[in-house]
């Protein structure tokens, strides 16, 4: 999904859709992921979304 531009953005439209709970239980999965994320072009739009709704200092595994 973090190479692909449209589930890039079904994954952003997620996370501004989402409850807080689903929000925590979403950020928890993409946080082992960060790292990964930020090598692809689409994966970066995720983490930028992430810090942008949650903070900078959840994104750090």
């Amino acid at each position: 999904m973090m190479k692909d531009q449209y589930a890039n953005y079904v994954v952003q439209k997620i996370l501004d859709t989402c409850t807080d709970i689903q929000g925590a239980m979403l950020l928890n999965r993409i946080r082992t992921h960060v790292n990964a994320l930020k090598k692809y072009t689409y994966g970066k739009h995720i983490v930028a979304r992430c810090e942008q709704q949650y903070g900078e200092e959840n994104q750090t595994p």
